[in-house]
């Protein structure tokens, strides 16, 4: 069964590399179905994934994953939708039960006031969502777990704030990511239950992770648009400037009194509590990557209350 999904893996991934050429591929129903073969073959649509199938199979982190999960009576079952976060947090571990399984599904490096606006990401996520609960079938119950905002704290607020000054304050700005975050979930549900409104759903957004210590640069608005093409990983505002704006986005998510969804707070391990930001021995400075952790926050989810 390896070589076989490994065939169709590098397959697949080298077509559609080419059909990358293509400017309408992006958005075509073709372009869905190559992710959602990489979701159903190996759990993700992520490229890490991908490498991880098909790298050396003698690595722990090959060997902690449970690769054969494709039972239909299952449980519960859980997307984790949205940024690279979600690649990691949303892995089956062989330690881990086989009533309650996740699914990744990676919607690229997308900011959270693109989710709440963009028609093409809705689409995308209902597409991909609808294929499995068609698969697994409406007695299990469908978990769906939202991590953005972490991408938005690194860029977008500096620009916004700082630079186009679009809003007068962050306060303003939040505002209105929380509407349209309500809203958008609200038209998910709607769309989901359209044909079966006794369809068992549950909504989480993830709370978004501590900064990354890394220094953030501070480029002037005649420079940063060369500066968000150059950098791999952009960072821009100071670190006291992302700590205060992710600490108001999360509080606002929160306290959120109109909310659609269950707030899910990180494993307190993540965090360096006197410095607060990533503790960089768990991860990479923006993703938890510790398996340990990474099980421990999916039991949280699992046996939740």
């Amino acid at each position: 069964m390896y070589f076989i999904k490994s065939f169709l893996l590098i397959t697949t991934r080298f077509i559609y590399a080419k059909l990358h050429k293509f400017s309408n591929f992006e958005n075509s129903k073709f372009y869905l179905f190559f992710h959602l073969l990489w979701i159903f073959l190996i759990g993700s649509n992520h490229g890490k994934r991908y490498r991880l199938y098909l790298g050396d199979k003698k690595k722990n982190e090959f060997k902690e994953i449970n690769w054969k999960i494709k039972k239909k009576n299952i449980k519960n079952i859980y997307f984790l939708i949205g940024d690279s976060n979600t690649e990691h947090l949303g892995r089956n571990y062989l330690n881990t039960d086989n009533i309650n399984i996740f699914y990744t599904i990676w919607t690229g490096p997308t900011l959270l006031i693109n989710f709440c606006k963009s028609k093409i990401v809705m689409q995308r996520i209902l597409f991909l969502t609808k294929f499995f609960i068609n698969y697994h079938g409406t007695n299990s119950k469908f978990h769906f777990i939202f991590s953005f905002g972490q991408i938005d704290i690194r860029t977008i607020f500096y620009n916004f704030l700082i630079i186009e000054k679009y809003f007068k304050n962050s306060k303003t700005m939040i505002s209105e990511y929380i509407n349209n975050l309500n809203e958008t979930l609200s038209i998910l549900r709607n769309e989901l239950k359209r044909n079966n409104k006794s369809l068992k759903l549950k909504f989480y957004f993830k709370e978004i992770n501590p900064s990354s210590a890394r220094k953030g640069t501070t480029p002037k608005k005649n420079k940063i648009i060369a500066a968000n093409k150059k950098m791999v990983e952009p960072i821009f505002g100071s670190l006291k400037q992302r700590q205060k704006w992710r600490n108001e986005l999360n509080s606002s998510i929160l306290k959120n009194k109109k909310k659609k969804y269950e707030f899910l707070h990180n494993l307190k391990e993540i965090t360096k509590k006197r410095k607060d930001i990533f503790n960089n021995k768990l991860g990479d400075g923006n993703h938890l990557t510790n398996s340990k952790l990474i099980i421990k926050f999916q039991k949280k989810i699992i046996y939740k209350k």
